[in-house]
């Protein structure tokens, strides 16, 4: 038997009219910066806006720009789960791309949802540089920068081959159109920089691997200093 499931989002209907509040309320000046946050944590898909002026004003004491607590969830899907088609029915539900493509803007999020947003394979694939097309087997050879414009350039011919999966390392493993809106031929760094905590994650935890195999007791009193 099959059984239909209907899953539901809450987003800001008007996020123009949301970011023009912002900048009266906060009295920002017009070359302000959007950080949007994507994550998936807690169960829920959640799109998050903070509004970055170049610099915060003297009067900002308490509170700054990118933290926390001037933080806006702009969209909510409760047992959403992390793919294309999920964040491709918020960004248009939100308007997102509209106002990108107007705005200086950054993307902050792991690197699973970073290869949604850029249209390609996981981490795992062939190419799994989200920011340029180095072959993983071939890391000693320099990589180009990935594009808009080279990402749906080579989606295209892969659709046009027949779109099979298993091809797709053929095609630099580009699947589908990017989701952001900005200079074609400017690289996708720009617009999405690396995720800071999870690289320092993935080293320490490489590091303590390494150690625990040599010696699990020194591993363990290294964890513990760095605690302390």
């Amino acid at each position: 038997m099959l059984i239909q499931l209907i899953l539901v989002f809450v987003y800001c209907s008007d996020f123009s009219g949301l970011l023009s509040y912002i900048l009266e309320i906060r009295e920002l000046p017009e070359d302000f910066h959007l950080k949007i946050g994507i994550e998936s944590g807690g169960g829920s898909l959640k799109v998050c806006l903070n509004v970055l002026p170049e610099n915060d004003p003297e009067y900002v004491k308490k509170y700054k720009s990118a933290g926390i607590n001037k933080l806006f969830i702009i969209g909510l899907g409760p047992k959403l789960s992390e793919s294309y088609a999920n964040i491709k029915s918020l960004f248009e539900a939100l308007d997102l791309q509209s106002i990108c493509g107007i705005c200086s803007y950054t993307f902050a999020a792991d690197f699973k949802l970073i290869m949604i947003l850029l249209g390609l394979q996981s981490n795992s694939s062939t190419h799994t540089c989200p920011w340029c097309d180095v072959n993983v087997k071939e890391m000693e050879i320099k990589g180009s920068f990935r594009t808009i414009k080279s990402i749906t350039e080579n989606t295209n011919l892969w659709q046009q081959s027949g779109g099979n999966i298993t091809k797709a390392k053929d095609f630099k493993n580009c699947i589908n159109i990017p989701l952001i809106i900005g200079d074609v031929e400017t690289p996708v760094l720009r617009y999405i920089p690396p995720p800071e905590l999870h690289l320092l994650l993935g080293v320490v935890q490489k590091l303590f691997d390494c150690l625990e195999l040599e010696n699990i007791n020194v591993a363990t009193e290294w964890i513990k200093k760095k605690r302390d």
